[in-house]
């Protein structure tokens, strides 16, 4: 079971999002951003659109998840390995 961090907002920002996946410990790319947008473009991460703005709602992430280490493990790791077609993401 994943610990639920409650220093992170219900509504979370993609900044704030990387922090809460932890995007820069686990990947080499130079740009976090992109391996969000490829996240949300093959890997179906839920973002939530209010107004013209992005933000990922804590609870739909961790369901994302599977509120487990190898959920996570497994979308990450095939998200930042390169498994999708994609640029940026080693």
């Amino acid at each position: 079971m994943i610990e639920v961090n409650d220093t992170f907002p219900e509504l979370m920002t993609e900044n704030e999002l990387i922090q809460f996946l932890r995007i820069p410990e686990a990947s080499n790319s130079r740009d976090y951003h992109n391996v969000v947008r490829n996240l949300i473009r093959f890997k179906d991460l839920p973002p939530t659109r209010i107004r013209r703005k992005i933000l990922f709602p804590r609870k739909a992430i961790l369901e994302w998840i599977g509120f487990g280490q190898a959920g996570l493990s497994s979308l990450l790791t095939s998200a930042l390995l390169g498994t999708f077609n994609t640029v940026c993401i080693p």
